[in-house]
């Protein structure tokens, strides 16, 4: 005697996928935070005047540990709130009209 179990189709698997989505969100929050305070360490570069940030390091590794819409909304949320004015660029700038 063999069993089957079938699956149930709406309720669960709009549950999953609500569950999915938050979690998206939350890792590209945390990934935007992430890319913010990496802007705010800076590493003196010898012989030049520009210093060296661990935005890079923040960028990629969203790129890599995230899905690639979870990873373009944390670069969008991050970009997104410097325009808006929060001092999440490097040396605490934001703005439209911020120093470049």
């Amino acid at each position: 005697m063999q069993i089957t179990v079938e699956k149930s189709g709406g309720f669960l698997r709009q549950e999953a996928r609500a569950a999915s989505l938050g979690r998206m969100a939350f890792l590209a929050l945390g990934f935007a935070l992430l890319t913010a305070l990496g802007a705010q360490v800076r590493i003196p570069v010898p012989g030049t005047d520009v210093p060296m940030t661990l935005q890079p390091l923040a960028v990629l590794l969203a790129g890599l540990l995230l899905s690639p819409a979870a990873a373009v909304s944390a670069v969008a949320i991050y970009l997104a709130a410097g325009t808006l004015g929060a001092p999440v660029f490097a040396a605490g700038s934001g703005g439209l009209l911020g120093a470049t």
